[in-house]
């Protein structure tokens, strides 16, 4: 059906449509759900692309997309294709958001994640850390995404005294 949509509203009103953008990505995102990754990186190249061109390289849309790709990369262990976009999501973020936004604590944790994936603990600490203590001012202790930084964080912890790496928890 997403398919189906795209083409026509991609046939019909161009691929640079903001409907057409919004279809393409539905489509990626339901092939991510469905665990065929390989049939969404094109998709996701292709929205990324498109967005850079019609937005410009400073858009928080072209942050997402640039999320989305890393996501995936990171979901298919590859990692070191993953950093580069997950690090350039976060920087654009931080250059057209303020320092302190909730979204920039979300890239934040997304490298964290990313880190931790890799062994990077120390690394994926800090992150966690800068990103919980923005969502806790901003969003408050008991914001959904707050908590979820936490437990992240704090199963990192974990992880690193079962491996003698931290000495704080």
């Amino acid at each position: 059906m997403y398919r189906a949509l795209w083409n026509l509203t991609k046939r019909f009103l161009g691929e640079e449509n903001p409907v057409a953008v919004v279809c393409l990505e539905q489509l990626a995102d339901s092939h991510i759900a469905r665990s065929r990754y390989a049939e969404a990186e094109p998709l996701l190249q292709e929205l990324l692309a498109v967005r850079k061109r019609v937005l410009g390289e400073e858009h928080l849309d072209v942050a997402i997309s640039l999320d989305h790709l890393a996501l995936l990369y990171r979901l298919q262990g590859r990692c070191d294709e993953a950093e580069p976009l997950f690090e350039e999501a976060l920087a654009v973020r931080k250059r057209v958001l303020e320092e302190e936004h909730p979204d920039v604590a979300t890239s934040l944790s997304d490298l964290a994640a990313l880190y931790k994936s890799q062994g990077r603990y120390e690394e994926a600490k800090l992150l966690y850390e800068e990103a919980l203590g923005t969502a806790q001012r901003r969003l408050g202790a008991q914001h959904p995404r707050t908590v979820m930084i936490l437990e992240n964080l704090s199963v990192l912890r974990q992880q690193m005294q079962e491996q003698g790496q931290d000495e704080e928890s």
